[in-house]
């Protein structure tokens, strides 16, 4: 595995190179004993517990009244070591038993807090143990780094925050930071936490605080220290936040004056912990190649001058990462001008899946000292769902993971403190059995009684909690933060009963217990541990479903955990992806099978959903709760049907499973290249079949039509490309196979072009919009992957590639990028690299014979779905075959002939006088070769259209009568050789059409000759009005070209899945349209690709109130907008989601501004109108609840992206300039988040009103005739702009700073500012934020 920089600078950068450290807190086993071994609560706990504990459990009488001292002043509180506790409990023999354990592994130094609030309680008390402590470090040797401050807080307590908040009535509510600091007991606050933080933060940032406080303990605590040859430094303040910058330093100063003679160092420990996802501010790894990831710059720079060495958290669980962030960092530190030491504070977690040799390994070969969280366990009594995150070492001398005690007792070796006498014996090491001797600390189970003698005070207590915390009544189970057995046990088992608290955490259990292989082996035999939901009894309300939501809440955690493990989803992680989706990815899962993962992990965790499709809940409520049976009809089929709900299921989690499996291959590929990355055995490997080889299979389509008896498809020699060959490398043969590259160049189209289009700012793009001689020609081919192949690519024009040559790939962004080297042959030169499965590439080459405008498209597929049994071949049949001449049904002309106008006898029909088909196409098989369907073959319901790789369908299909069918293969529909342009225009102008087309739109006329269009049937009378029964169509795979008109007819796909559009010609050609007709369900586009010359994304609107989902789309963007609505009549219970997508932008800004008639162009980046009519606009009619993130749009051939960034608000729409209002554009647009959207090179700054941008606002409230409880607002408001990047060289972002160079705020109506603008005193509630993060 290549380092990405392994040069550390030979300056003073490395720093106690031989230190081995631990986080410390002690096992304060001796206040264990005292306490019985049962935590000791304060007075919420208790009188929680004591009024909810059902009567005949209840012991004793009310605490508060009882006399048994709980209560939040009380010095009693215990709850096992904290920063607080170990110093209130001292007792020098926990920390002589500790440090003894410590010293037998090579530990040489520990990272210890002090605690103020403990200090102020009993000052000689706490700076006595403070020099005790020191004392019994000096004697073992052991050098000591006190936390003097501490901003992180962690208010963890025992009983949960549910059961808290049943006592708000009585005033008594969890921990808080308390507004004074008294000498009674207040500590008690801090004891009853996991991690209390220290001063609390509303006393840091005074003055008073330092002043009446603060300095008198530092003076005190400088004192006691300095006498110690074991006080080796003080952490001025871990993670500091805005609050403790003035305190840490203040104390620096006050301690240097007590103690500026002697050798002791000072440092911090940055807030930022490895927050490798975002690179603005963060130090660069010295070679310009990214960012380390690791700390806020920000923060070093603030305190370089008084610490004496640098201290940052590094974790990574591969000794790639590990190098790139530790070596980039101590670089990127002194490119700073920071030259300071340098050591790591965190260097290990186990959580992460992180290997401890690997990392000893680097930090030695860096020479760099670190500390780890392997120190000592103290939590007796297990609380919680969470494994206990640090600590390796029992009190009994037994070891959590032995593995990495006999790491740290091999490292030992090359340290120079210990004499090896010191060290134990590798055979002594032993593993601590889990739940072995009742609790894993090694101390006794639990007392049966108590010595009054040992703890006088303790015996009432521990009677009392006993009763709760070993013999937990059932209704207490969820409120104690304890899982049943929990102390008895440390790994789950991963069966499908639920036989546990509902508050299990599997998480926990599964990831942080198990080994990975554990969990992989539960995986790969999941049907053994999880049994098919179908296996269940079902029913809507009561035990049954009960059931079913805890297996699946089980079954969601395990899986949904083992995902974020596995591929980084969670960016609060940080595994094997350390910098997902960005150009330093490391990650070896290509892009398409991890955003495919994502997706199914969103259906889990519902982030935008209304309906919530996984209906689990841990308040064991009915299923009707989660709203999944009100809209079961959309969502599962069927509606009230248990078996089709357990279908729907068992369908999701076999899919999850298997993605899941197959981004695990990458992980075990990637481990057979670089043993970096081998997380797994080979006996593992070996006992799930893996190979290598799996992940390199090809499939590349023959071309050669097949012959029938009495029909034969034509020879696709007349759409071979003359331009390129593409090659695969297939390594089972070792050898070249030659995939079909097809020619599209707008056939019966032409280029529609005005003026402004070529002149102006805007030439540079003259030759891409208008190149010379007819259409320029587009070349595609497709082939399948199993995961990666080699691909070769020669041109056949002229001599070929010169050594010129030049080729630009499209997308360019992250994990998407792909690299195509020229490489010199005999006959010239040719291009080679490599693809990935999911790809859609776009290559732009320039040569003496090629330019920009005749590119190539690389389709590199999943492979083809198998040919479903029960298909006939396609025997030649049209729309003719079908229609039923005996019923009155005139012959129709579907050639496409302009000047014979017995086009028009096609008859579409319409409501109460249809057209009447005899019969519909069955399902049908499409094999290669040119097949003229021509327009409209009526397809039936619930059928499937197999339209395999390199068929060529010229024409298209009525889909009226389709319901629930499928479109499925590798083929191509290219209706455009019958039918063209003019012809379209045509039909779409025809007034003959207005008095007898009830549709009410000329649009579907004019799409019934395109690919999947529509007419009024006998057979379901279709109609844009019908709410439960359009056809909701699903096309996976296929192709569209040479169309002139949408990319289909709008109310009949529901899904469209690897499916590519390539029509830039003319006007009109969107990009698809997906509907569906039930309320509650959603329509996806997900994995297209799309060459257009209008519309793109129609990511808004949805009248049938459903969510819209846009993922992983490449898009070329010719004209107009690439995400636009101009028509409202969304719900705004319903979200449209549009996560990753490429866009490259060959558009301009539009038409010039229309104020009289409220509209502006729609040729924008993002535009949005609403114009609806003041009665029927209600609060719900508008655009709402959008989330649009990781988007990057380019410019075409290195121009700027000369589309303004947004036009969204109040206005008329597009094809309206000229239409007089009639009312004002009402309507409301909220709640739009966009989120990681890169401009490149740089967005165009507008030099008119017409060019700029705008955010367009009526209103700020309801106008005459609304009702204001329905339309309160008629404008933008709530929108969120995070992360726009609109220039790369220097980066820029649209900020507040800059916005009006790029937006104006213009009210189409007054002419005056708009209710938007963030500045203006109406504007400034609309709440638009521009920011990035």
């Amino acid at each position: 595995m290549p380092k990405i920089n392994p040069d550390i600078p030979a300056a003073s950068v490395q720093y106690f190179s031989n230190a081995r450290g631990v986080y410390y807190l002690p096992s304060l086993e001796s206040e264990w004993k005292k306490s019985g071994y049962l935590p000791r609560m304060d007075q919420v706990a208790g009188l929680v517990l004591w009024n909810l504990a059902p009567g005949g459990n209840r012991p004793g009488s009310n605490p508060l009244e009882d006399g048994l001292g709980f209560g939040a002043s009380t010095p009693d509180i215990f709850v096992g070591a904290n920063p607080a506790s170990i110093w209130r409990y001292y007792d020098e023999d926990d920390h002589r038993k500790g440090l003894s354990e410590l010293k037998k592994l090579g530990i040489n130094c520990i990272r210890t807090p002090l605690n103020y609030d403990i200090y102020q309680r009993d000052p000689t008390s706490y700076l006595n143990n403070v020099k005790s402590f020191l004392k019994v470090c000096d004697e073992y040797k052991v050098r000591v780094q006190f936390i003097l401050w501490d901003a992180e807080q962690n208010l963890e307590v025992l009983i949960s925050d549910d059961a808290y908040s049943l006592f708000a009535a009585f005033g008594i509510n969890p921990p808080v930071e308390p507004i004074a600091y008294f000498s009674d007991g207040s500590d008690a606050i801090a004891l009853s936490v996991d991690h209390p933080r220290n001063p609390y933060l509303s006393f840091a940032g005074s003055a008073a605080f330092f002043s009446d406080y603060a300095g008198d303990y530092l003076d005190a605590v400088a004192s006691s220290v300095s006498g110690y040859q074991s006080m080796w430094c003080f952490d001025l303040c871990n993670k500091p936040v805005d609050g403790f910058y003035d305190l840490v330093v203040s104390s620096r100063s006050r301690l240097n004056q007590s103690l500026s003679a002697t050798n002791i160092k000072y440092t911090f420990s940055p807030k930022d912990g490895l927050n490798i996802f975002n690179d603005t501010g963060y130090l660069d790894n010295g070679k310009g190649t990214g960012p380390s990831g690791a700390f806020g710059i920000e923060d070093i720079k603030r305190f370089s001058s008084i610490i004496d060495f640098v201290s940052v958290p590094f974790i990574a669980n591969n000794d790639y990462a590990f190098n790139r962030y530790l070596n980039g960092a101590i670089s990127g530190t002194t490119l700073q001008g920071i030259s300071k030491p340098f050591m790591v504070y965190a260097a290990y977690d186990p959580e992460l899946g992180q290997n401890l040799n690997s990392t000893l390994n680097v930090l030695d070969t860096s020479s760099v000292g670190y500390f780890s969280d392997l120190g000592l366990v103290d939590n007796v009594f297990r609380f919680g769902i969470s494994k206990e995150k640090s600590g390796n070492i029992y009190s009994d001398g037994q070891y959590k993971d032995l593995g990495n005690a006999r790491a740290l007792l091999n490292e030992a070796s090359s340290v120079n403190w210990y004499n090896r006498r010191d060290l134990t014996k590798v055979l002594r090491l032993k593993q601590k059995e889990d739940g072995s001797d009742g609790f894993l600390s090694g101390v006794p189970s639990t007392l049966t009684s108590l010595d009054r003698d040992v703890s006088p005070s303790a015996v009432e207590h521990w009677s009392y909690l006993k009763d709760y915390y070993v013999n937990t009544p059932t209704q207490l189970e969820s409120v104690i933060k304890r899982v049943t057995g929990a102390s008895n046990t440390f790994k789950a088992p991963f069966t499908s009963e639920y036989s546990d608290s509902i508050t299990h955490n599997v998480l926990a259990a599964s990831l942080h217990s198990n080994s990975l292989e554990e969990n992989l082996n539960i995986l790969y035999n999941f049907n053994t541990h999880f049994p098919a939901l179908s296996s269940y009894t079902f029913s809507v309300n009561g035990q049954d479903w009960q059931i079913i939501n805890k297996t699946m809440i089980i079954r969601n955690g395990f899986l949904q955990s083992l995902s974020k493990f596995i591929i980084d989803y969670d960016s609060d992680t940080v595994p094997y992806a350390e910098l997902r989706n960005s150009v330093y990815d490391p990650n070896p899962i290509p892009h398409y099978e991890r955003e495919e993962l994502i997706e199914l992990i969103e259906v889990m965790t519902n982030p935008y959903r209304h309906v919530n499709r996984n209906p689990t809940t841990t308040r064991l409520a009915d299923l009707t709760s989660t709203k999944a049976y009100e809209f079961a009809d959309a969502i599962y089929g069927i509606a009230n049907s248990g078996p089709d709900f357990s279908t729907y299921y068992d369908t999701y989690y076999r899919d999850f499973v298997a993605q899941l499996q197959k981004c695990l291959m990458w992980i075990f590929r990637e481990g057979k290249i670089y043993p970096d990355f081998k997380v797994v055995s080979d006996s593992f490997l070996n006992s799930i079949s893996f190979a290598s080889s799996s992940l390199s299979a090809i499939e590349v389509y023959g071309s050669t039509p097949v012959a029938g008896e009495a029909y034969a498809a034509e020879s696709l020699s007349s759409l071979q490309s003359p331009t390129y060959t593409v090659e695969v490398y297939d390594p089972s043969s070792d050898s070249w196979a030659s995939t079909f590259v097809f020619q599209a160049s707008g056939a019966g189209g032409y280029r529609q072009l005005v003026g402004w289009q070529t002149t102006g700012p805007f030439s540079g793009l003259k030759d891409y919009w208008s190149p010379s001689g007819s259409n320029a020609p587009c070349h595609f081919t497709t082939f399948g992957l199993s995961g990666i192949a080699r691909v070769r690519i020669k041109s056949i024009k002229g001599d070929g590639f010169s050594e010129a040559a030049t080729v630009k790939v499209f997308p360019s962004r992250s994990n998407k990028t792909r690299q195509f080297t020229p490489l010199a042959v005999a006959t010239g030169y040719e291009f080679q690299g490599d693809v990935y499965i999911g790809d859609k590439l776009w290559l732009e080459f320039k040569d003496v014979n090629l330019t920009v405008s005749s590119p190539l498209f690389i389709f590199a597929d999943p492979f083809k779905p198998a040919r479903p049994a029960g298909l006939q071949d396609y025997s030649g049949e049209t729309r003719m075959d079908h229609l039923s001449l005996s019923g009155g049904q005139t012959t129709p002309d579907l050639n496409g002939s302009i000047d014979d106008t017995s086009w028009r006898t096609i008859n579409w029909g319409y409501s109460g006088s249809p057209t009447v088909f005899s019969s519909l196409q069955p399902p049908t098989y499409f094999g290669p070769g040119i097949h003229y369907v021509s327009a409209g073959l009526p397809i039936a319901p619930n059928s499937t259209y197999y339209i395999d790789a390199n068929a060529y369908i010229i024409g298209g299909f009525d889909c009226a009568s389709g319901q629930s069918s499928k479109f499925i293969g590798r083929g191509v529909i290219s209706p455009g050789e019958l039918y063209s342009r003019d012809f379209i225009i045509a039909v779409k102008s025809d007034p003959s059409f207005g008095s007898n087309n009830p549709q009410g739109g000329v649009e579907e006329l004019s799409h019934f000759y395109g690919n999947f269009g529509t007419s009024w049937s006998s057979m379901n009378e279709y109609a844009r009005t019908y709410n439960e029964n359009q056809p909701e169509i699903t096309v996976e795979g296929i192709t569209t070209t040479n169309q002139h008109f949408w990319g289909n007819g709008r109310n009949i796909i529901k899904t469209f899945n690897h499916c590519k559009l390539i029509s830039p010609w003319t006007f009109n050609t969107d990009f698809f349209k997906p509907s569906q007709g039930k309320r509650g369900g959603s329509v996806l586009v997900k994995n297209c690709f799309g060459l257009i010359g209008d519309d793109g994304l129609t990511v808004m609107g949805g009248a049938w109130k459903t969510e819209r989902h846009h993922r992983n789309i490449v898009m070329g963007s010719m004209r107009t907008s690439p995400f636009y609505s101009y028509a409202t009549n969304a719900s705004g219970a319903y979200y449209t989601v549009v996560k990753d997508i490429d866009i490259y932008s060959y558009g301009i800004p539009g038409l010039a501004v229309t104020p009289q008639v409220g509209s502006f162009s729609r040729n924008t980046l993002f535009s949005f109108y609403n114009d609806e009519d003041v009665v029927s606009a209600t609060y719900t009619l508008g655009y709402v609840n959008g989330v649009f993130e990781n988007i990057h749009v380019e410019g075409g051939d290195g121009h700027p992206v000369y589309f303004p960034l947004f036009r969204l608000g109040n206005a008329r729409g597009p094809g309206k300039y000229n239409v007089p209002m009639t009312h004002p554009p009402c309507g409301l647009i909220n709640n739009l988040n966009f989120t990681n959207i890169n401009v490149t090179p740089s967005s165009f700054l507008p030099s008119s009103l017409s060019m700029s941008g705008s955010i367009l606002g009526l209103s700020a409230t309801a106008l005459p005739g609304q009702n204001a409880n329905y339309q309160p607002f008629n404008r933008p408001q709530d929108l969120t702009i995070t992360n726009l990047k609109i220039n790369q060289n220097p980066d820029t972002f649209l900020l507040p700073d800059n916005v009006n160079d790029y937006v104006s705020w213009y009210e189409p109506l007054s002419g005056t500012n708009s209710v938007t603008d963030p500045t203006s005193v109406d504007g400034s509630s609309a709440g638009i934020i521009f920011k990035i993060t």
